[in-house]
């Protein structure tokens, strides 16, 4: 994907170059979700045209109160507050999900990944939806990203009626991928990541991680290395367990991955 320095360069390349391009005949649908994740210079909106062929449709998502995005999406789509009737298509609150809806989505992921449940296990996870006052979209996610590890015969892990937030599961989440990874390695791992706010190469936090004497401990118990370097494979198999959670993007022309902003979900 190309990057543009000037937001107005932008603009002006998808007025001019992008949507006259598309034939009368066909249609182009835009999706931009979460763009509070861009970076703050991005926020005042400028860069999206203010109008759109009629074949073309383009949909945006934002936080609500982030970096006041919303209020300059409004003043792109000349929003009227007094004439909202005017804008009641266009301006769309996505509300928390209903124990309901969730059932819904959750067999429609559990068939994608091609696993199921048993009854058993259905009846506690819509037990525990229904005794949640609030359903929000991350919430939905990462109990699901629990559940989708059961096996049918797997008894039920009664401490789930403990999650009542979003921290709450992410802090299950993590206690599970210690016991399945190098303990020390993973917190090592997840707290230089989380310190590096602006991200972090996979090459930098190897580096870091083999500068660690805890951690290369705890990966040489038995044996010393000729190179007392972190072997990349056990950053691999933690990565791909956290692809869903962590993001990348370009720095000073080189990738570096960080935690995606998980207050837009």
């Amino acid at each position: 994907m190309q990057i543009y320095p000037d937001v107005q360069q932008l603009r002006h390349q998808l007025e001019h170059d992008l949507l006259v391009r598309i034939p009368a005949r066909e249609y182009l649908i835009i999706l931009l979700d979460s763009i509070d994740q861009l970076e703050m210079d991005a926020y005042d909106c400028q860069w999206l045209p203010g109008l759109f062929p009629n074949n073309v449709k383009c949909i945006v998502s934002t936080l609500p109160d982030h970096g006041n995005i919303l209020s300059n999406l409004k003043g792109v789509i000349n929003y009227n507050p007094f004439l909202p009737n005017d804008t009641e298509n266009i301006l769309v609150f996505v509300p928390p999900f209903e124990s309901s809806t969730v059932d819904i989505v959750y067999n429609d992921w559990l068939a994608m990944k091609q696993r199921s449940l048993s009854d058993e296990q259905r009846l506690f996870i819509r037990d525990l939806m229904k005794e949640q006052t609030e359903i929000l979209p991350l919430y939905m996610k990462l109990m699901f990203d629990i559940i989708s590890t059961w096996h049918s015969y797997d008894p039920i892990d009664i401490e789930l009626k403990k999650l009542k937030t979003v921290d709450d599961c992410i802090r299950y989440l993590f206690n599970h991928l210690k016991t399945i990874h190098n303990s020390i390695l993973f917190r090592r791992a997840v707290c230089y990541m989380t310190a590096c706010r602006n991200g972090i190469s996979q090459n930098e936090l190897e580096d870091v991680l083999s500068l660690d004497d805890d951690v290369l401990k705890s990966v040489f118990e038995h044996y010393i290395p000729p190179i007392r370097r972190l072997p990349g494979i056990l950053w691999t198999r933690i990565r791909n367990d956290l692809d869903e959670y962590i993001t990348e993007k370009e720095v000073d022309d080189s990738s570096v991955i960080y935690w995606y902003d998980l207050r837009s979900t």
